[in-house]
């Protein structure tokens, strides 16, 4: 396949990341945060993971196409590993998200695991976030 991307001028293939707007019907992969997390892939689905130094833990479920999931029905938990210890936080669906709240967090950086149940396909991914400072309003500092 390489050789015939070579072979045609070495042409960008439609799903990497143009040096241009995208024209529409072409395809682009977006891992773009949208809530100042970090995103990743489970399965077909996006999910963006933020950590905020109060030990709140939130997750934002999307499509490929990163279209946010209805969460209703969605079960799971948050295994966050500190300090050597792995402690398991049940999830809470809240404005958009699915939320986990731990003790704050120390560290520059936390490890933690979604695993959670959705309809059509389950969600289990590994993380390793930034600690998110937070502003006096609650939210993350930008």
């Amino acid at each position: 396949m390489l050789a015939a991307v070579l072979a045609a001028g070495g042409a960008t293939p439609a799903c990497a990341h143009p040096a241009s707007s995208p024209t529409p019907g072409e395809l682009v992969h977006d891992h773009t945060p949208r809530h100042g997390g970090v995103v990743g892939m489970s399965g077909s689905r996006h999910v963006e993971a933020l950590a905020l130094r109060s030990g709140a833990l939130r997750f934002w479920l999307s499509d490929l196409t990163r279209k946010p999931l209805a969460l209703d029905g969605v079960q799971g938990s948050a295994l966050l590993r500190t300090d050597g210890a792995e402690r398991r936080i049940e999830l809470v669906a809240r404005d958009g998200a699915l939320e986990a709240h731990s003790a704050p967090l120390e560290g520059a950086t936390v490890e933690v695991r979604l695993e959670a149940t959705t309809p059509g396909e389950p969600v289990l991914i590994d993380f390793t976030l930034p600690v998110a400072p937070v502003t006096a309003s609650g939210a993350a500092a930008r």
